[in-house]
């Protein structure tokens, strides 16, 4: 059931477009503040609107561009690939990881990766291991997560 799950919030479409590393950037940060937003929210104890899931379709919307403008490459194959990585993360993590700290963990997740892209965007040639591509493809699945978990669909 969370494979199927996970396939259809993954494969709603968002809209993309062409973005260059500074646009990207200012995308991140005003996404940010819309995480904090919901970071504060989710810790009074109240419930997200709609308006707050909508933050994680942002933020799919933003990697998914990002992804489009760096690599090249298109989004079904991005999506695909999400896909398969996410099924395989759950296979080796479990459900619990995610269900241990839920929404909250998940923004403080992509934070991390937000100030990582753009940390990575200034200084692209110190950093071998992670590329920006691979911690775009995390925020797409950690934003899919999160609106799983808020639907109530995670398991």
């Amino acid at each position: 059931m969370w494979e199927e799950n996970f396939k259809t919030y993954l494969y709603q479409r968002v809209e993309t477009a062409s973005v260059d590393k500074e646009q990207l950037a200012a995308m991140i940060d005003l996404t940010e503040k819309d995480m904090q937003s919901l970071f504060e929210k989710l810790t009074g104890r109240k419930a997200a609107t709609e308006a707050d899931k909508k933050i994680f379709d942002d933020i799919v919307r933003i990697a998914l561009s990002g992804l489009q403008s760096i690599s090249g490459r298109n989004v079904d194959e991005v999506i695909a690939e999400s896909y398969d990585i996410g099924v395989r993360k759950n296979t080796d993590y479990g459900s619990g990881n995610i269900l241990k700290f839920g929404v909250i963990g998940l923004i403080v997740r992509e934070t991390d990766k937000m100030e990582r892209i753009k940390n990575l965007l200034k200084n692209e040639a110190s950093f071998k291991k992670e590329t920006v591509e691979d911690t775009l493809m995390d925020m797409i699945n950690y934003a899919v997560y999160g609106k799983m978990l808020l639907d109530g669909v995670w398991f």
